[in-house]
């Protein structure tokens, strides 16, 4: 892997607005340095982006539980619905 500016974690690209897109462009903002670079460009500062990998199952438990979550509330906002109208 080339140790350049667009693949280093202080890189963010820059985009710009097409008809019904956005493209990248070939220069970004590196907060490593505070200052626009070229994404070709190097430095000593260079570090691995390190990419996440996404679980489908780890994706689903956390789906899983934020629907047990909401329904609790449903429950205690339906017994407080039910105690104010007797």
């Amino acid at each position: 892997m080339a140790k350049e500016c667009a693949t280093c974690r202080y890189f963010t690209a820059y985009y710009q607005k097409a008809y019904h897109q956005f493209l990248r462009t070939d220069c970004g903002n590196c907060f490593k340095h505070k200052k626009r670079v070229e994404k070709h460009g190097a430095c000593e500062e260079w570090e691995y982006r390190g990419y996440f990998k996404r679980n489908l199952n780890n994706f689903i438990n956390s789906l899983d539980k934020a629907i047990s979550d909401i329904s609790a509330v449903k429950l205690i906002l339906e017994e407080d619905r039910e105690e104010k109208n007797k």
